[in-house]
């Protein structure tokens, strides 16, 4: 009787850890950090440096970071210059990870592709700014996802800030 009772305590126990194991991760997930592969070339030379085929010995290594969701839930303030991750305003399922450039009331001189034709956009209440540090990615490559592709994107669709590259080995350090 004592062997079956610990049987199944046992069996409890594991499917407590079944349940719960996945519903931990996942609240860890949505609310304090995650991790995201960095797609192309946008964001070089600060994410995927080796991506740029301007750069010496391009490679095709993708830089995987660490998202700090804590300051979206924490309802942190967003800082110029953050690298975020935020979810497509156009491109449903897909993430954009670029740099916070402007802020809601802010005018942003946009340059249109080879044309070099600057215009001028307002960026409205509830939006932000964000652009890839790599000025010479082109308008016309399908990694790019920032706002000179979408314009002013929804505070609401930033998820977190980009804190630190975890792979690969050699490039593992904060992001500035």
């Amino acid at each position: 009787e004592a062997l079956a009772f610990e049987m199944a305590s046992r069996v409890l126990t594991a499917r407590r850890a079944a349940i719960l194991g996945p519903a931990v991760g996942l609240a860890f997930h949505d609310r304090v950090a995650a991790l995201h592969t960095v797609d192309g070339a946008a964001m070089a030379p600060t994410l995927n440096p080796g991506l740029d085929p301007r750069a010496a010995g391009p490679t095709t290594q993708r830089d995987r970071v660490v998202v700090d969701r804590g300051l979206v839930t924490r309802r942190a303030p967003w800082r110029r210059h953050d690298v975020v991750v935020a979810r497509s305003p156009k491109r449903r399922g897909r993430v954009v990870i670029a740099r916070l450039s402007h802020f809601e009331g802010e005018y942003v001189r946009v340059a249109h592709g080879r044309t070099g034709f600057h215009r001028l956009v307002l960026v409205p209440r509830g939006h932000c700014w964000l652009e890839g540090d790599n000025a010479r990615c082109d308008d016309d490559d399908e990694t790019l996802d920032d706002s000179r592709v979408h314009g002013p994107v929804p505070l609401a669709l930033v998820e977190g800030r980009v804190a630190c590259v975890v792979w690969p080995p050699s490039r593992v350090g904060w992001v500035e």
